[in-house]
């Protein structure tokens, strides 16, 4: 992947539109938004650069342009990708997790090595956070129907269950160092409109 001028600039507009009122993710898809007649390959090379700058953000020198700060979190990200063991796990911890974290939770190598690679879930930057719609990428959840509902179109395509707020009700880590979530979904008014169920 390319990550030219063109898109460093980009990224660094990203950068500098985070404030408290607007997060790093809204101004990623605000920016995105607005550049319509960028390439699929040259919007995920902006993504690509932005989280590569969180990622690495501790790393970097602050009095660096945003521009130069983005392209040596990349350079970063790219030794990481091909040498992961040549960042030691001490580091990794003491730069890449706040501390507050770092006091709450015991981090394994493992888990910290994870957090500093590419994200597995993808999102869509045209994905819309509303309560009325589903996020467009991650791991899709159809049910109690796929595509379309067979008899009512106004109802939500594949199912009502990817539009409710789910509960955790539990979690555990499991032996190889997983951790299991357990979650429910709500009984609310919606689910009992949607889908008559004995």
């Amino acid at each position: 992947m390319v990550f030219d001028t063109a898109t460093l600039n980009r990224a660094a507009r990203v950068l500098r539109s985070v404030s408290p009122e607007l997060p790093a993710d809204a101004a990623l898809r605000r920016e995105l938004a607005a550049q319509r007649t960028l390439s699929g390959a040259a919007k995920q090379a902006v993504v690509r650069a932005v989280f590569a700058y969180f990622r690495w953000r501790s790393w970097l020198e602050p009095k660096d342009s945003l521009q130069r700060q983005l392209d040596a979190a990349l350079t970063l990200q790219r030794r990481f990708d091909t040498h992961p063991e040549s960042f030691k796990s001490e580091t990794l911890a003491a730069r890449a997790v706040p501390a507050w974290l770092r006091d709450e939770m015991d981090l394994p190598s493992e888990t910290l090595r994870v957090w500093q690679q590419e994200p597995v879930l993808w999102l869509s930057p045209d994905s819309e956070f509303s309560e009325k719609r589903a996020i467009r990428g991650g791991i899709p959840l159809c049910w109690p129907w796929f595509g379309p509902h067979p008899t009512n179109p106004g109802y939500p395509k594949h199912g009502f269950a990817r539009l409710e707020s789910w509960q955790v009700i539990g979690a555990e880590r499991l032996a190889g160092g997983e951790t299991r979530l357990r979650l429910i979904l709500p009984q609310v008014n919606t689910i009992q409109e949607w889908w008559q169920h004995p």
